[in-house]
């Protein structure tokens, strides 16, 4: 093989390059899903407690830092580029939640990447987004369930439930568990009884079922 031909194979073996977020500035190099991401490493560093504490630790004996460079990314294992580059998305703009143009599932994803990395300023604004999707209520107490997490979005669930009309199908009931069921029920119970109103302190209660499982 000459040396042409052994360079363009060097080349063709290279990772890509994301195309919205291969930063030119950056200068915190990621390789997530085999693609290159390229960001800004104050940011990360300043906003992710996992980012904090790997930025912390020394590189090993007779190994260059990683990050700095396309030949030596930090490596990013069980997340996807298009999680990765949907949680960037959001990373980036920093929009207003009232004027955010994803579906659900997409900010489940954002979610998932911002609650698994630590970004926890992001990860209350997805709460919050979350919760303002109505039309699947059962989907926002499991989301927020398994992330532990009893505030707006866990409200949000149960509030939603108890405005419609319908009651559980089978196949909420059967994703929810008969402990779930039994607790929503008895939420929906207390607050139409009350008109709806002054709903704080029955969530609470029904909350703390979360808190203490």
């Amino acid at each position: 093989m000459d040396l042409q031909a052994e360079n363009n194979s060097e080349a063709s073996a290279a990772p890509p390059h994301h195309p919205d977020y291969y930063i030119e500035d950056g200068n915190l190099v990621l390789l997530v899903d085999g693609i290159l991401f390229r960001i800004h490493r104050y940011f990360f560093k300043r906003d992710s407690e996992v980012f904090r504490t790997m930025f912390s630790l020394p590189a090993p004996d007779g190994h260059d830092v990683e990050g700095l460079s396309d030949d030596t990314p930090i490596r990013l294992e069980g997340t996807s580029a298009d999680a990765f580059a949907l949680f960037l998305w959001m990373y980036y703009c920093r929009i207003s939640e009232s004027n955010f143009d994803k579906t659900m599932p997409e900010w489940e994803t954002i979610l998932q990447v911002s609650h698994k990395y630590q970004f926890d300023d992001i990860t209350s604004v997805a709460y919050k987004v979350l919760s303002q999707f109505s039309q699947d209520p059962v989907s926002q107490i499991l989301t927020a369930r398994k992330y532990s997490h009893t505030g707006v979005l866990l409200r949000a669930g149960f509030q939603h439930y108890a405005e419609r009309p319908e009651p559980l199908s089978v196949e909420e009931a059967d994703k929810l568990g008969l402990a779930d069921v039994v607790n929503l029920t008895r939420f929906r119970d207390k607050a139409k009884a009350q008109g709806m109103r002054d709903l704080d302190p029955i969530f609470h209660e029904c909350a703390s079922f979360y808190r203490h499982k």
